[in-house]
């Protein structure tokens, strides 16, 4: 009766993954919905491995979406994961045929369409080392104004960072919070750092120790969409008019 009372009643989480290409983005995106083996958490649906492209250069549409239902700790969590074209791409080497008025409408029909429950958390993806000018005027425009709407359900994540210790985790993002405060005060879900190597390439002695702490990152993300109860709802007319206007580097 127990187990029935918890697939009756599930709890919606939609993350939205949001970065510059090549910088960890779908594979951040890929660590929430990608399930190996059948330890717990226990999932009932999933997509398959590497469901979001991860190939650099690759064009990406406009949005690509994945579920994932997973029952953990008693409770049935129903995942949704849109990884986005990447909003920081304003360099020639990704720039694509589409027109950003085209993109615009694809991503704004893909959110009224498939997201009426709104929003639970955005994750802006970094990687470590890599804060150009560019991303600067990006995120500027975002904080600029969107900041109401997006910054409660906001957090970081900053990728290759597999050869950190925790402490020196920790002192990455004191640094960061010392020299960028108008970002970490943004981002009130906080900054996590993450790493998820390609294990093919890392020697076969040093691949376990590599794992476990993938597994580890893996499991803090699912544990931070878990614990994202609260909700935006970003379909409405007004917010689009705002990305149209001041987001032109879709």
């Amino acid at each position: 009766m127990a187990t029935m009372d918890v697939l009756s009643s599930s709890k919606q989480r939609t993350v939205v993954v949001m970065g510059k290409t090549g910088g960890g983005k779908s594979t951040v995106a890929n660590k929430i919905v990608e399930i190996k083996g059948k330890e717990p958490p226990f999932i009932i649906s999933a997509p398959t491995e590497n469901a979001f492209s991860t190939r650099h250069g690759k064009v990406k549409e406009c949005v690509e979406i994945e579920h994932v239902v997973l029952i953990t700790d008693g409770c049935r969590y129903d995942v949704q994961v849109i990884d986005t074209m990447g909003i920081f791409d304003v360099g020639d080497r990704y720039r694509h045929k589409m027109s950003n008025e085209v993109i615009l409408q694809s991503i704004k029909k893909h959110f009224q369409e498939n997201v009426m429950s709104g929003i639970n958390l955005v994750l802006f993806v970094f990687k470590d080392g890599r804060w150009t000018e560019e991303e600067k005027k990006t995120f500027d425009c975002i904080k600029n104004n969107f900041e109401e709407e997006i910054s409660e359900i906001s957090a970081m994540v900053v990728t290759c960072c597999e050869n950190f210790e925790k402490c020196q985790r920790n002192e990455w993002i004191e640094e960061f919070q010392r020299f960028k405060p108008e970002v970490s005060s943004f981002m009130k879900k906080g900054i996590h750092c993450v790493g998820f190597p390609d294990t093919s390439t890392i020697k076969r002695s040093l691949r376990e120790v590599y794992r476990e702490g993938i597994e580890q990152d893996q499991e803090a993300l699912r544990q931070l969409v878990y614990s994202s109860d609260q909700n935006r709802e970003i379909s409405k007319g007004d917010f689009w008019h705002k990305v149209a206007k001041f987001c032109v580097i879709l």
